[in-house]
Order: C-alpha cells, then sequence, then structure tokens
C-alpha cells in the first residue's frame, strides 16, 4: 500500500508535469504570427476588460446591498432583475457565465458603477469597473469564443457514460469553428489572437490522441462513425487501415474465444429424434 510520502511524490510529481506542459503551451503561443501581431495596447485592454468584469461580478455578488441597488437599476431599465455572477477559478467555464451575464446586465451595471453612494470611499469605487465601449465589444466577441469551448465540454460531459468516440470529432469540430474566428477580420485582433492560442492547444492535444488505441476503436465500432467518418475528414488511407487493424487487434487478443465452440450434434435420423422425445409425453 503506497505511504503519504509515495502520495507526496506522486502529487509533486503531477505539479511538475503540470508546470511543463504549461512551459511548452506558453511557448508555443507565443510563437503564433497572430500573438506576435498583438500590440501591448490590445493585450492591455483585453485584461483590463476581463478584469473589470470578474472583479465587479465578485464586489456585486459579495454585498447584499450592491445586488439591491443592481435590482434597482434593472427595474429602471425595464428589464427583469437578475444577478451578477462571480467566476470560480477552479470550474471550467465559468468565465463565459459571467460574460454572458453582464452583457444582458450592460445598461444596468453602467448605471450601477456611477452611483454616488457606491463611489464615496476611493478604494471602494465602483466606477473603476465602468466599462467603455470598446472594451463591451471585446467582451462580446470574448463571450462568442468561449461559447464554442462551453459546446464541446457540454457535448462531452452531457452523460455519465463516457463518449470516447466523441473525443475527435469534438476537436475537429472546434478547430473548424475556430478557423473561421481566426481568419474573420471583424473580430478584434486579440480575439483572433485567443482563436490562434486555443486552435493551437487542441491541436497539442489532438496529437496525444495518437497514444490511445481506444479512441479510434471506439470511433470504429461506433455505427454512426465507423470508416466512414475518417473518409469524409480526408484521412490518409494508412491512417484509416490502421484504425481498422487495432480494431482486429484488439479483439484478436482480448476477446477472441481461446476455446473454439463445440460443433452443435447432429441428428442422424429426424424419426429417431422425435421418437426419443415421445417418453416425455
Amino acid at each position: 500500500m503506497p505511504t503519504l510520502t509515495d502520495f507526496s511524490a506522486m502529487d509533486e510529481q503531477d505539479q511538475d508535469r503540470e508546470a511543463a506542459i504549461e512551459g511548452e503551451l506558453d511557448e508555443l503561443i507565443e510563437a503564433l504570427e497572430e500573438v506576435k501581431q498583438l500590440s501591448e495596447d490590445d493585450r492591455k485592454i483585453a485584461r483590463a476588460a476581463v478584469t473589470k468584469i470578474m472583479k465587479l461580478g465578485n464586489r456585486v455578488f459579495n454585498s447584499q446591498v450592491t445586488q439591491e441597488a443592481l435590482a434597482a437599476q434593472c427595474v429602471k431599465a425595464k428589464m427583469k432583475p437578475k444577478k451578477m455572477i462571480r467566476m470560480v477559478a477552479t470550474r471550467w467555464n465559468s468565465l463565459f457565465p459571467v460574460l454572458q451575464r453582464a452583457l444582458e446586465l450592460r445598461e444596468p451595471l453602467d448605471a450601477l458603477c456611477k452611483l454616488p453612494e457606491f463611489n464615496k470611499v476611493a478604494k471602494r469605487k465602483l466606477r473603476k469597473f465602468k466599462l467603455t465601449p470598446g472594451e463591451w465589444i471585446m467582451i462580446e466577441q470574448l463571450k462568442d469564443l468561449l461559447h464554442l469551448f462551453v459546446q464541446a465540454s457540454n457535448l462531452i460531459c452531457r452523460s455519465k457514460i463516457p463518449l470516447i468516440y466523441e473525443t475527435i470529432p469534438t476537436m475537429d469540430a472546434l478547430v473548424d469553428a475556430l478557423d473561421k474566428v481566426i481568419i474573420d477580420t471583424k473580430k478584434l485582433a486579440v480575439i483572433r489572437a485567443a482563436a490562434a492560442a486555443g486552435r493551437a492547444t487542441i491541436l497539442k492535444y489532438y496529437a496525444k490522441t495518437d497514444d490511445n488505441i481506444m479512441i479510434r476503436i471506439g470511433m470504429v465500432m461506433m455505427p454512426r462513425y465507423k470508416t466512414s467518418y475518417f473518409v469524409s475528414q480526408n484521412w490518409p488511407q494508412d491512417w484509416i487501415t490502421a484504425a481498422v487493424e487495432h480494431v482486429r487487434d484488439e479483439w484478436s487478443q482480448r476477446y477472441r474465444p481461446l476455446v473454439p465452440a463445440p460443433p452443435p450434434p447432429a441428428i442422424a435420423d429426424p424419426v429417431c429424434f422425435v421418437l426419443s422425445f415421445m417418453h416425455l409425453y
């Protein structure tokens, strides 16, 4: 049985591995052309907008007085009162609902940040969290970008049954969607760079699927996919052949009966076979 020392050592190894992966991803992302072309001003605007929304969300969420004031501003704007959401750093995709709710409450939030009662104390002023029109545009486009990842996560996590056969199709769909964002000149440069960074990260992990034959086996065995999905995605024929061979090898090594089943008994004379059961009646 592993000791506490063993568990501690394994935990350190996991942390070292995660740090190494993060370092590789940072280098990969910074090498992207879309990221290189970003100005420092673009980066500052993006960081400032997201930081404002996150801090404002926490401030409103943690104060009953501020929540009531926000509700009052919703009524003035002829909107149904809604609460602001705060981001949870340890929860996947938790930034998306924060941005989505902030956009829904844009008018009430702007009004809230200008109320005198919340701007008396310098360190507690809400005015500093009020977004500019340009920052709201960035938040809107970032929300749409994050929605792509939320959709992918919901697809994989929608069932208690492991959907391993959906891994590659989901990654393919996400990469295709990010490609459209990257070439969309109507998007802000920082959003296109974020899409490129997301695409590079996905492709890095996409390559890791080569180490897990069960993903391809699951797809070949899935009636909806089989090998037709690989053909539709223009996979080289040798890749498709290898996927089919994985299925055959796995069946031969793990599922093929070791002892042949005995043949059914031969019936020499049907009449004798019937008479042999007549004593039962």
